[in-house]
C-alpha cells in the first residue's frame, strides 16, 4: 500500500535512482519490484514521480526517516 503525499518533495540526499518512466504506475511497479544488487542494502521505501517530465525518482527514505 501506498500513501500519498501531494506537492511533497523529499531532501535531495535522500534520492537513489532516477529514470525515465511513462506513469504513476510503471513508477510505482519499479518501487515494488526493485531489489537491490548484490552487496547493496538499498531498498525503495518511497518515491517522487513528476508526470510534465515522466520522471520517476525512487528513494532509499520515506518520511520517517532521519
Amino acid at each position: 500500500t501506498f500513501l500519498r503525499f501531494p506537492q511533497m518533495i523529499m531532501s535531495a540526499d535522500a534520492m537513489t535512482v532516477f529514470l525515465p518512466s511513462t506513469s504513476l504506475s510503471s513508477c510505482l511497479d519499479y518501487c515494488l519490484d526493485h531489489r537491490p544488487e548484490s552487496g547493496e542494502e538499498h531498498v525503495c521505501k518511497s518515491l517522487e514521480f513528476y508526470p510534465d517530465n515522466k520522471e520517476c525518482i525512487i528513494n532509499l527514505d520515506n518520511r520517517h526517516s532521519e
